[in-house]
This record gives C-alpha cells, structure tokens and sequence, in this order.
C-alpha cells in the first residue's frame, strides 16, 4: 500500500534507499484470471530499474567483492553501457556470469538490432515465447502458427536467438514450462545444431498468484549456473523449483517458518525435477 512518491521505505518504518518504489494494482477476479497495472507513472516506475554502476557501488562490500553471478533487468539499448561500466568500476570486482531478461515493452522488430548486439554480451538469457514471437515476426513471416498462444513454434523462436550471438536462451512458455537451447559450438549465423532441455512445470502445484514467478525462476536458474557451471538440466530445475514455491500462495505465506522444513522441501522438489527431466538434451538441426 503506497502512494508511489518514490521514498524507499516499502510501507514499513526500516531505513530508506536510495532507489524509488513503484506501486502496482494486482487484480484476482472472481474468474481466476488476473491483471496488473502500474499504479506509479511510467518514468518513475522505470527508474527504479535503470541502475547504474554508481548504484551498485551502493552495495554492501561483502556483495562488492564476492558476487560472481548477476541477474539483470534492462533494456536491449542500455545493456552494453551498464555492463562496461559495471566492469570498469569497481562496483563488481567477481563478476563472471551475467543472467539477462529484455525488460517488457521492447520485444518488437524495431528493436531486433539492439537485441542482435545485446546478446553476445551475456551467458544466458531468460524470455518468454510470446513476447518473443513478436520479436520475431517479421523474420519468422509466414513460418509462425497463427494462434498467438501456441508453443509449438518454440524452436524456431529458439534458433533465432542463437542466430543472434545467445549461448544460453531459456524460453518460458507458461503451463507448458520452459526449453533451454544452447548451439553446439559458436552462436551466431554459423551455426547448424543446437541443444534443447525439455522442461515441464512441476507438477502437482497450482498457480494461485503467478506474480514473480519469473524472477524467481531466474534466481534459481542463476544458482544453478554458480553451483553446476554448463549443466542447463540441473539450473533449469533450481529455477523451476523456485517458480513451484513463488506460485503456489500469495508472497511467502505458505512458506514453512522452520528453515529445517524448508531445506527438506526444496531438497524434495529439486529431487523431482530433476527426474521430470531427460538427462540428455534434444539435439536438432539449426531450421533453416
């Protein structure tokens, strides 16, 4: 509950930041189906995403100094700056591994240059099929379905995002879970193969508030990266099962308050998951 004047403080009486607070309106109707709205103008709630690297100076050290994995938010057009300079300061001094997710809005054909450069800058990058299939449409002309929420396109979807220099492309597609392509050799127009990790939703869970869930699923994905460097099947079901846990109730209501029953909770779904997916991925020939 905020009036979105951008004062940090989240609604309880803890120290201000220094980064603005967006407001949104999360509606449930009683059909099951939901909308969301920002509350907070445009260019206010935007800001609070457009960090720079004197931002993350702000950091704590411990972070400054050891944080080797970041995910981020931005802009096809303002990846390359952020990046440079997070480099070139000292904001960052670990960083090995960079987790990109296009920030809504720009997934239409006049940006498809700025996601061509932006690409080759990052070791994975985490979208969603139908903002994507409008990214591409003018590219896959006449090739795509033409039901706007179908998935069987995804690996046309996925092929052109390693066409244009991704090394890691994880490709979510709602219900139907997510597929994770890597080339086989070098991205970019050169190449003829590619890998593909099948990877359903897990099972047994009902979405009651889908807000996050993809941010969740990038936090684990982006764990998966530290702790198993090259193995999508193992990232892709740390970020399914931190999904499971954001879906399934509002915020961390339903989270279990002894961190023993917790830890035995995620060791179990991780367990699930990781049997749900095939230990070797497809390989397919690059659609010409």
């Amino acid at each position: 509950d905020g009036d979105g004047d951008g004062d940090g403080r989240d609604g309880h009486d803890g120290p201000c930041t220094p980064f603005p607070t967006p407001t949104a309106l999360n509606v449930h109707r009683a059909d099951g189906t939901r909308a969301f709205r920002w509350t907070t103008p445009y260019e206010q709630y935007v800001s609070h995403f457009r960090v720079g690297a004197a931002d993350l100076r702000r950091l704590p050290e411990r972070h400054r100094a050891d944080a080797t994995h970041l995910h981020v938010l931005c802009t096809p057009a303002r990846l390359g700056d952020f990046l440079a300079a997070a480099r070139a300061s000292d904001a960052l001094r670990a960083l090995e591994t960079v987790l990109w997710e296009p920030f809504e809005g720009h997934f239409v054909p006049e940006h498809l240059d700025a996601f061509t450069s932006a690409l080759p800058l990052v070791d994975a990058v985490s979208v969603n099929i139908f903002e994507s299939r409008a990214l591409f449409a003018d590219v896959l002309a006449g090739r795509l379905l033409s039901s706007a929420d179908d998935v069987c396109d995804a690996d046309l979807v996925g092929a052109e995002y390693i066409r244009r220099g991704s090394r890691v492309t994880v490709l979510h597609m709602a219900e139907h879970g997510c597929a994770v392509y890597e080339p086989v050799g070098d991205a970019g127009a050169v190449a003829r193969e590619m890998l593909v990790w099948r990877v359903p939703c897990f099972p047994g869970v009902q979405a009651v508030e889908t807000t996050g869930a993809g941010n969740s699923f990038s936090g684990g994905f982006l764990v998966g990266m530290q702790r198993y460097p090259g193995d999508w099947r193992k990232a892709a079901a740390l970020g399914t099962v931190s999904a499971s846990f954001a879906i399934e109730d509002v915020s961390v209501r339903g989270f279990p308050t002894e961190r023993a029953t917790l830890d035995a909770r995620v060791a179990e779904r991780v367990r699930i998951m990781y049997a749900a997916i095939p230990v070797q991925p497809d390989s397919k020939k690059m659609p010409s």
